[in-house]
């Protein structure tokens, strides 16, 4: 028992390393974008609010504003590119009664089951997987970039 909390105290001290690093990589980012002159206005205009007019105020707050703003602009692209991942393994599931296609829901059984050809429709479905997985790649891509830039 006590290896197994030895390892799990290894494990949370090492995720709260990665977070700080994590954090200190965006303020790293945060300031190289104030070197090259970008400024992002909604992070400057929630800072200058909350500093209610004190000037070396609102330039720590940015840092905090545009830094949650990285964040959460990270984590909904994240959260649509799950999105759409998961609705891609839902059409590859042909038991989901919800997996129905237009002429399937529309047409009603008589049209089904004149369709003579359901591998057509399977790969059709597996061609969505790849343009899942393809827009996840380039999503991922941007957040990337994002941050070496």
């Amino acid at each position: 028992m006590g290896g197994f909390l030895n390892s799990l105290l290894v494990q949370f001290k090492g995720q709260r390393a990665i977070n700080r690093l994590s954090e200190d990589n965006l303020i790293a980012t945060v300031l190289e974008e104030k070197k090259n002159g970008e400024v992002d206005q909604v992070a400057l205009a929630k800072a200058q609010m909350e500093a209610e007019g004190n000037v070396e105020k609102t330039e720590a707050l940015y840092l905090k504003h545009r830094i949650q703003r990285i964040k959460d602009s990270d984590n909904a692209t994240l959260a649509i590119a799950d999105s759409i991942m998961q609705k891609t393994q839902n059409n590859l599931n042909p038991q989901d009664p919800d997996n129905q296609s237009f002429d399937d829901k529309f047409l009603g059984d008589e049209w089904a089951s004149k369709k003579s050809d359901k591998s057509e429709k399977i790969a059709r479905k597996e061609g969505y997987a790849w343009l899942a997985v393809l827009i996840f790649v380039l999503v991922l891509a941007i957040v990337i970039s994002s941050y070496q830039s």
